[in-house]
């Protein structure tokens, strides 16, 4: 099933018109309009959009700089320097972020686009988060979630990621403040219409229960993707974790070759007094040891960036996916709430007719009710056709990416295996002729 819904995607991905894929977004998080004067749309409405954001040429995230909280405050943090480029031939803007400001980024596309998979950023952390290593790998992996962003087709046009990119920071301090405000106004709204809508049902003798309904092939789908990235998570850590145990184990390695490489030039100086060539031997042979030991180091250093750094990437990228998954099992679980109202609702709306006149007061406040609560279903059920469809569309994008994400991953890592066994060769070939000389 999964695999005709794929199919369907790329056909669909073929012929589908410029823009139109913005079908399974939610209306940004309130920057252009106040709280009062508009809702979050569900996915898929109809209703005005924000013009959309020039593409970007390139975005690098660079020179961490560690500052503190202000006058009065011990506190103190990491801000990077975010440079972006548009492609309309505009100069390059360059802007001052701190990882808070990553995280909101993220959490607001996330909350906008629940039908899509919003890169991750590294993780939080407490401890050793200002030590150079640590700094340097999450700046490597803040500018990987951001060339992702303006590299996916819904998510680089959001009003969102150009105020992040592009303002200067008391504005963009400003605006994030508004999409704050305006994101928990929303909640309260959405709170308040829920109590509002549903609450005639609660009023009434009838509890409105959950409808499960029969299972669709979409939900089949949805599922073998459910499964297939719980799998490919276990897989992944597990792989995440034996290349990290290497990288150990060659770091180790490095600091013995070191201290042999010492001790043998050691001993080469004790026999350099004697006859013959020993001493001069054990002398070479000890910066040979030398040599790989540095080589050793080298190489721990890009297997951290090329190997390490990407797998453990791939495990925030399925767990993304996962949350995408659970967006579309809440939107199936909204839906199926909603057809529990109305089926409780026309109940109630059939015995009041059962019981009062045609066009009295109470039978035409139960046919509003059941009204709504028809609306609210095509509503539901609107948004849960959009997300999957945008969920199914997102699983090929995945699958290619990763594809192409791996297959660079690969080649890096059995072009260092060669250029390592090469250097071994190289080394250690050379000193057959040398070890032969001595008397």
């Amino acid at each position: 099933l999964l695999s005709e819904r794929v199919s369907l995607c790329r056909m669909e991905a073929k012929s589908v018109e410029p823009g139109a894929e913005e079908a399974g977004k939610l209306e940004p998080s309130g920057v252009q309009a106040a709280p009062d004067a508009k809702e979050t749309k569900g996915v898929g409405e109809e209703g005005k959009t924000a013009k959309p954001a020039a593409s970007w040429a390139s975005v690098e995230v660079t020179d961490p700089m560690k500052k503190s909280e202000g006058l009065g405050y011990t506190g103190t943090y990491t801000v990077y320097k975010v440079s972006s480029t548009a492609n309309d031939g505009g100069k390059t803007v360059q802007v001052l972020r701190r990882y808070s400001d990553f995280l909101w980024l993220r959490k607001e596309l996330e909350a906008g686009f629940p039908g899509c998979l919003v890169p991750p950023i590294p993780e939080k952390s407490v401890l050793g988060r200002f030590h150079g290593e640590f700094v340097n790998q999450r700046m490597r992996g803040l500018e990987k979630f951001l060339r992702r962003v303006v590299e996916h087709a819904k998510l680089k046009d959001d009003p969102l990621v150009e105020i992040f990119l592009r303002r200067p920071d008391d504005n963009f301090n400003e605006m994030k403040a508004k999409s704050k405000t305006y994101t928990a106004a929303s909640k309260a709204k959405s709170t308040f219409s829920l109590i509002s809508g549903f609450g005639s049902a609660m009023l009434t003798p009838f509890v409105a229960a959950k409808v499960q309904r029969e299972e669709t092939e979409d939900d089949a789908a949805c599922e073998e993707i459910v499964n297939y990235s719980a799998n490919l998570h276990k897989i992944l850590s597990n792989l995440h974790t034996s290349s990290t145990e290497l990288m150990k184990k060659d770091k180790d390695s490095s600091k013995a070759w070191f201290q042999f490489g010492e001790s043998l030039v050691a001993f080469g100086q004790c026999e350099m007094d004697n006859k013959g060539t020993l001493g001069e031997t054990l002398a070479k042979i000890g910066k040979c040891c030398d040599r790989m030991s540095v080589s050793g180091t080298q190489d721990v250093d890009k297997s951290i960036i090329n190997l390490v750094e990407p797998l453990k990437e791939y495990i925030f990228v399925v767990e993304a996916l996962q949350q995408m998954m659970t967006n579309r099992r809440k939107a199936l679980e909204t839906h199926e709430d909603a057809l529990g109202v109305f089926q409780k609702r026309k109940q109630a709306l059939e015995s009041i007719r059962g019981k009062e006149k045609q066009g009295s007061t109470a039978v035409k406040a139960a046919e509003e009710a059941e009204s709504e609560a028809k609306a609210q279903v095509e509503k539901t059920k609107k948004k849960l056709e959009d997300i999957t469809k945008s969920v199914f569309s997102e699983v090929v994008r995945f699958k290619q990416e990763k594809n192409n994400d791996f297959k660079r991953i690969l080649e890096k890592f059995v072009v260092m295996q060669v250029e390592q066994a090469k250097l071994k060769h190289e080394v250690w070939s050379s000193l057959l002729t040398q070890i032969n000389t001595i008397e």
